[in-house]
């Protein structure tokens, strides 16, 4: 029962085909952002609550870094490297699954349990900010530069 808008970021290819399926089946409180730029993105991560990234292909993508970084708790598949960052339950959760509909599980677990919800945003800001802001990589990749 609580209200909420699914903010869809990117032009990926099945754009059009989620777009028409929205529109056919008259599915509200989605908006479509399209590609976004550096500052469109900064406006999405600071007025989301939730990541929802279901990759099929990505290795570890930055945004998932940044959302957590903002405080997001990440919803996403096991792919790449993701798995290493995110732990199932500690920084959200992450599936091998390509059903959407375990991702509605995952979600609806965190909007119904405001104490994981906080735990888990709380969590992902502070292990981001010491671990992957700009500086803090620049940081380890200098060390790597001095410890050859």
């Amino acid at each position: 029962n609580k209200k909420c808008t699914l903010t869809i970021a990117g032009d990926g290819r099945d754009l059009d085909e989620v777009k028409k399926y929205v529109e056919k089946k008259e599915i509200d409180h989605i908006e479509f952002w399209g590609h976004v730029n550096a500052e469109t993105k900064k406006k999405a991560l600071f007025q989301s609550h939730i990541m929802i990234f279901p990759t099929f292909t990505e290795g570890l993508p930055n945004v998932i870094l940044e959302g957590m970084l903002y405080g997001m708790p990440i919803i996403s598949r096991a792919t790449g490297g993701i798995p290493e960052i995110v732990h199932q339950g500690i920084h959200g959760y992450i599936s091998d699954s390509f059903e959407p509909e375990i991702f509605a599980i995952f979600l609806d677990v965190l909007a119904n349990d405001s104490n994981l919800y906080k735990t888990i945003s709380e969590r992902n800001h502070v292990v981001a900010k010491k671990n992957f802001t700009s500086e803090k990589v620049k940081e380890r990749f200098l060390k790597i530069i001095q410890d050859c």
